[in-house]
Formats: structure tokens, sequence, C-alpha cells
């Protein structure tokens, strides 16, 4: 069985407020007579059940969130399409990163112990301690310099996963698979343009489509499939 997509999240973080923000805590300055005044608030997320998405809104970010059985494709289209909408509303200022984070579930026909043993055979040096470890998480990180790429993988149970990263649930898991989260960001200043935007998120989904099956194969030598 293939790697299957369970969560998407688009990132973007700019270097200065937006400009509704901005305007806003010019008034607020004008007001208090203090010109170093700066607003303080969480940032807002609005919750769209039925799409199984997840809108953010913050002074210095927006951000997307897909989940359920949408494709990369149809993430990044959606993404693309929400940032757009944003853009055309309220100029979106200089981004100085993008992020895009992938969560996969790897289906095997193996127990949650089995598929320890062998993420520990693939990743960690057999030592004593590895050996007694009865859960186990692998972390990697890619620097790149302006990108940088992570790794997080490791066998998981199906309420681990609603439990730690979903917010909708997914009755349709195995009770326990390989989970692998990939996340790529990008710290370079670029105007917003769907375009660009775009051949960025693609180019980030297809080291994470390749990541997929180098894990995949990392394990499957070792199960013998």
């Amino acid at each position: 069985m293939a790697a299957r997509l369970v969560k998407t999240i688009i990132r973007l973080e700019f270097a200065e407020a937006l400009h509704p923000w901005l305007e806003v805590r010019d008034l607020f300055r004008v007001a208090s007579a203090d010109e170093n005044f700066e607003l303080k608030g969480e940032p807002h997320y609005f919750e769209h059940e039925d799409r199984r998405q997840r809108v953010g809104l913050n002074m210095r970010e927006v951000s997307f969130e897909q989940e359920g059985n949408a494709t990369s494709e149809a993430a990044i289209r959606n993404a693309l399409d929400t940032f757009s909408r944003f853009h055309a509303v309220s100029h979106l200022p200089v981004a100085q990163k993008v992020e895009m984070n992938s969560a996969y579930v790897e289906p095997f026909e193996l127990s949650f112990d089995e598929l320890r043993t062998l993420t520990r055979e693939a990743y960690l040096q057999p030592t004593e301690l590895a050996r007694l470890a009865t859960d186990i998480g692998v972390r990697l990180e890619i620097d790149e310099g302006h990108r940088v790429k992570n790794v997080e993988l490791g066998p998981m149970a199906h309420r681990q996963l609603q439990e730690k990263y979903l917010r909708w649930s997914l009755d349709d898991l195995p009770g326990s698979f390989l989970f692998l989260g990939l996340s790529s960001s990008w710290n370079v200043e670029t105007h917003f343009s769907p375009q660009e935007l775009q051949s960025v998120l693609e180019e980030a989904q297809a080291w994470t489509e390749s990541t997929v099956q180098l894990v995949r194969s990392d394990i499957s030598v070792r199960a013998g499939v």
C-alpha cells in the first residue's frame, strides 16, 4: 500500500506586520502618545469542517491547513487561492519565510513492535539503550543554508496520530503504521506571487514524495518486502 497524505500545512511568515495591523498600531501610538507602542495578540483560526480546512491569520503570518483525503496538489491549490484572496483584500507584505509541512502514514502489514524494531535497525546504532526503548522516533535535519528540511518518522498508533496531529478524525486507518512528518522551509525574502509561490511549493512536494519513497525503501529492505 502507498503512503497516505493526511495533513498539509502551508505558512507564509512576513518581515513586518500585515497592513491592517500597522494601521491599528499607528492609531494606538497616536492615542497613547507612545511612538514605540506595539500591538500584541493571539493568532486567529477559522475552521471549515466540511472541507477539513483551517485558515490562520496573525499579525505577521498567514497559514492554510488541509486534512483528510486531499492530495498535495489540491492542498497547494487551495492554499494559493486563500493567500491570493488575502492579497486582493490587503496587499501582503514581503514574505521572509515560506514553509510547507506534510504528514503521511505508511501502512505496513507489521505490528507496532515490529515497526519499532525495523526503525531502530534502519536509523539507530545498536546500543543497549536503543534496544530497551518501547517507542522510537527519529528526527533528521538537512540544512542547505536558505532552505531547511526536516524529517520526523517512527511507528505510531491511530490514537497517537489523532491526539497529536489531527483536528478531525480519520476512521479508516490501520491500528499501527509508520508516521512521516516532512517539512521544507525557505528563508528568502520574496514578494507575493501565486506563480512563484506555486513553484516553491511544488518543489517541496517533489522532495516530500521522494523522501517518502526513501524511507519506505529503508524499512522495506529490513522487512523483506
